[in-house]
Order: C-alpha cells, then structure tokens, then sequence
C-alpha cells in the first residue's frame, strides 16, 4: 500500500464525515424550528389558560352560591314516610335514606313549582 493509496482512503473517508457533518446539521436546524414552534404554542396555551382562570373561578363562585341555595332550600323541605319509601325503593331498598334526600327535595320542589290552571 503507498502513500498515495492511504491518502485517497483519508480523504473519502473525510469526505463522507463531512457529508455527515452536513445531514446532521440540516437535522439540527429542523428541530430547532419545530422546537420554536412548539414553544410558541405553550406559549399561546399558558396564556388561554390565564385568561380563562377568571371565568372558571367566576362559575365556580356560582355552583358554590347555587349548591348553598340547593343546602338551605333542603333544610326548609319536610320528608314525609310515602317520600322517604318511594326514594329508598328507587335506590335500590337500600338502608333507608337521610331526611332531606335531594331526590325528593327536587320532586317536592316540581309540585310546588307547578302552576295552577
């Protein structure tokens, strides 16, 4: 083997680094903007998700005022024995069921609600 035959083996072997020098620089260059595009849109969605906090803690104070309103509502409501056995039927015979059921809260409610022709 002579010199000239060791220096054609380095520089195809150089060449081939290079062009792998290259590829994987092209390959960089893709992930850096998909990782800037990604980026961006966290961003975007960091941002909705701030903007809508207010709303949701706007609904969240209202389910909190209606379940309070549906609690003293209860307490107001008498559970009469034909009621107390319908709702424990319905769940299945269980054990009885508590004096103010919310199942018969709402169908005392339906006939309270309902108007008179």
């Amino acid at each position: 083997m002579s010199f000239e035959d060791v220096a054609q083996l380095i520089k195809t072997g150089l060449a081939s680094v290079r062009a792998e020098l290259t590829r994987v620089k092209a390959e960089l260059v893709v992930v850096k903007a998909q990782a800037a595009s990604t980026l961006r849109k966290v961003d975007a969605l960091a941002a909705s998700a701030d903007a809508d906090t207010g709303a949701q803690a706007n609904v969240l104070e209202r389910i909190a005022a209606l379940e309070r309103m549906m609690v003293d509502m209860r307490g107001r409501l008498s559970v009469n024995e034909d009621d107390a056995a319908a709702a424990a039927k319905a769940r299945g015979g269980g054990a009885g069921l508590a004096k103010n059921d919310a199942v018969v809260m709402v169908n005392k409610v339906k006939v309270f609600c309902v108007p008179a022709f």
